[in-house]
């Protein structure tokens, strides 16, 4: 069983496909996720919201972005210092995202939260 299908069962869509990326959705965040650990405690994490804006535990009205990307950089085993980088309406705009950007860019960029 996918991780996906374990913590989102009503989850409307599938994940984008990006190489190097894995399902990494966890029951408690507001919607799944793909990941990929670039350097040991070093993740690019992409949330995927729901399809249907009406089941987003985030969305408030306006613009509907479904796609959030983010740096997770583990400061140790009990704290997480997350780096919010960009947020996308289509799939392909975040697969463009990333495969435009290396590694140290991405790290470089701005904090947007």
């Amino acid at each position: 069983m996918n991780l996906i299908d374990y913590a989102f069962p009503d989850y409307d869509d599938t994940l984008p496909k990006i190489k190097g990326f894995s399902d990494y959705s966890y029951k408690n965040d507001t919607c799944p996720s793909i990941g990929m650990e670039v350097n040991p405690s070093e993740y690019i994490m992409i949330y995927c919201d729901y399809k249907n804006p009406n089941r987003s535990e985030s969305y408030t009205g306006g613009e509907y972005y479904r796609f959030f990307v983010m740096l997770d950089l583990t400061m140790d085993e009990k704290q997480i210092n997350p780096k919010f980088i960009g947020m996308f309406k289509t799939k392909n705009e975040v697969k463009q995202f990333i495969k435009n950007h290396t590694i140290d860019q991405l790290k470089a960029m701005e904090d947007l939260s």
